[in-house]
């Protein structure tokens, strides 16, 4: 399918679903940012060794498969954050996933250039600082929390090529390594992790296992990185 095709049915899409829902929007501003929107998923799919987004290293954007129209929906509202006139419209989008999917991402949270999710359901990435190759499952949760040094509200940084498996949740002044992987239900709050980290249990009682060698060889099973 030319890319012509391809952008044509991703406005048809877009104006079907917008208009169910909402009045008073501006197409002539979405469509601006449709190409650039696009493009930073492709790139995210080039990386990813989903097998039925990326088979045979082939980047295969679908409107149909909805992690794939979740992460564009993303990408699109944050392109629009600070375009004249875009502010209402990332905001429409930013509600149209979370009606679709059943996710909160906010358009001015950066998410990296390299993100991918498996069901996303539930999922809600907040006020954080993301690594890039950041991979997401159902129910996680990231956010802020009171810093027990501080007393204000702080916020995670979370390092490269991070994997949070399903219902994992990290809050508050939290800084996660690069190479880490987060367990179903593992609870992280004003806790550093280190690099190279499987992360079992809650806090205050995580169980850490470093593990260089394993998490590794999964992060090669997720990503296509050079």
């Amino acid at each position: 399918m030319s890319l012509l095709s391809i952008h044509k049915n991703i406005i048809m899409q877009l104006e079907k679903q917008l208009n169910s829902f909402f009045i008073g929007i501006d197409f002539s501003v979405i469509e601006e940012k449709i190409e650039e929107a696009y493009f930073r998923c492709i790139n995210a799919l080039s990386a990813s060794n989903n097998k039925y987004l990326n088979p045979d290293g082939i980047p295969c954007f679908s409107i149909e498969h909805s992690g794939c129209w979740a992460v564009f929906l993303y990408y699109l509202s944050n392109c629009l954050k600070n375009v004249p006139g875009g502010a209402n419209c990332a905001a429409k989008i930013f509600y149209l996933n979370k009606i679709l999917h059943g996710v909160d991402w906010y358009y001015e949270i950066e998410l990296p250039p390299h993100f991918m999710v498996e069901h996303p359901l539930g999922s809600i990435l907040g006020r954080a600082k993301y690594g890039d190759y950041l991979l997401i499952y159902q129910g996680v949760t990231i956010g802020g929390n009171v810093s027990l040094n501080t007393g204000q509200i702080t916020h995670p940084v979370i390092g490269n090529n991070v994997v949070f498996f399903s219902d994992a949740k990290v809050l508050g002044d939290v800084h996660v390594g690069n190479s880490v992987i987060f367990s179903a239900n593992s609870y992280v709050i004003n806790e550093n992790i280190p690099d190279n980290s499987i992360v079992f249990g809650s806090s205050p009682n995580l169980v850490i296992i470093n593990d260089k060698q394993r998490v590794e060889r999964y992060m090669r099973q997720v990503w296509r990185q050079d």
